[in-house]
């Protein structure tokens, strides 16, 4: 009780003592009228104690009312604040006035607001735990392979050695990124770039897989310079990722076969599709494909797919507003297609 009734008074002090003060003024005002009429004078100062007994009287029940009906909504309130229950384990009492409604009403907000960011934090905490515990998995297979190699010197051939060195290097660069996008704000930098440069690097980049794997790309370009606006950095990683998918995929069914790269141009918009001749996607894994760690039937078939590299794609070109989309079919290939805003490099120099 006692605690109740201090809140309430802190809470209730700006009112009372406006009330205290109001009533000296008026008083001081009429006693200060009626002092040139001393007649009058005495019948007012002798009605006075009254007067002040009435005015007290007053004052006592009304914010004795006040308080009876607010005493269980603070009651309810310092209850919560010393037992500190889940929000969503709090009952709060019926509430009379305007501003407790707002006060319950705000509160409620803010802890849906802070739910769903816990929720989001959760759930990029369990995909980030998925992806290590599957990144783990994955470079299990180059490590055991090298030390296979390196038991066997006698068999020790240097291009095996390079192309596990090479897988655990992709591994690597992964969970980097991974790593990088919780942090995405603060590692990107969006600026004008010219698309053929950019695709050509990344192309230079596999150079050594489309040779091994006898595969070759096929470039549909138009003549014109096209400028995208992006970031170099992490959208190298993303052709990165879909060539080196669209080489693995196609290595498993159609040696001597081309990759292909077009690039449609429509007003403000450019959309760049790399076209595979792999295994496709069926239709009912396409919807799952930018999931983390979703194989599909050609993980079933294919045990080194992981099912990491289009999970980074899609968290990436969210992030940075670019689309990305997939069109594939059974025993005809794969199709990503890129969607980027197109850049005017006269409105840049």
């Amino acid at each position: 009780m006692s605690q109740v009734l201090y809140v309430w008074l802190q809470a209730n002090r700006s009112y009372m003592l406006f009330y205290l003060g109001h009533t000296f003024f008026l008083l001081s005002y009429f006693l200060l009228l009626f002092s040139f009429k001393p007649i009058v004078y005495k019948q007012v100062w002798e009605q006075l104690p009254y007067l002040f007994m009435a005015s007290f009287v007053f004052f006592v029940l009304f914010f004795t009312v006040q308080l009876m009906r607010k005493y269980d909504f603070y009651k309810g309130l310092l209850q919560m604040h010393s037992e500190k229950p889940k929000f969503s384990q709090m009952l709060f009492p019926n509430v009379v006035h305007v501003e407790d409604k707002l006060t319950v009403q705000v509160c409620q907000s803010i802890w849906q607001v802070s739910q769903g960011e816990m929720e989001k934090i959760k759930q990029q905490q369990s995909e980030q735990l998925e992806m290590i515990y599957l990144w783990i998995h994955q470079m299990k297979t180059p490590l055991a392979t090298l030390w296979l190699t390196m038991q066997a010197k006698q068999n020790l051939v240097a291009s095996d050695v390079e192309e596990e060195v090479h897988a655990l290097s992709e591994g690597f660069d992964q969970m980097l990124h991974v790593a990088r996008i919780a942090d995405f704000r603060a590692d990107y930098q969006v600026e004008l770039y010219h698309l053929q440069p950019l695709l050509r690097a990344a192309i230079h980049d596999k150079k050594k897989q489309f040779i091994k794997h006898q595969i070759f790309p096929e470039f549909k370009l138009p003549d014109d310079d096209i400028y995208i606006l992006t970031d170099e950095k992490w959208i190298q990683f993303i052709f990165s990722q879909i060539i080196q998918n669209a080489i693995k995929y196609t290595s498993y069914i159609n040696k001597n076969s081309k990759i292909r790269f077009t690039c449609n141009v429509e007003r403000d918009q450019v959309q760049v599709k790399i076209t595979d001749k792999g295994p496709g996607i069926p239709a009912h894994d396409l919807p799952r494909v930018f999931q983390p760690s979703f194989t599909g039937a050609n993980g079933r078939e294919y045990p080194q797919a992981t099912g990491l590299g289009l999970y980074l794609v899609k968290q990436i070109c969210d992030r940075l507003e670019h689309g990305v989309e997939i069109e594939s079919m059974v025993g005809s290939g794969t199709t990503v297609i890129l969607s980027f805003q197109r850049g005017n490099m006269e409105l840049h120099r």
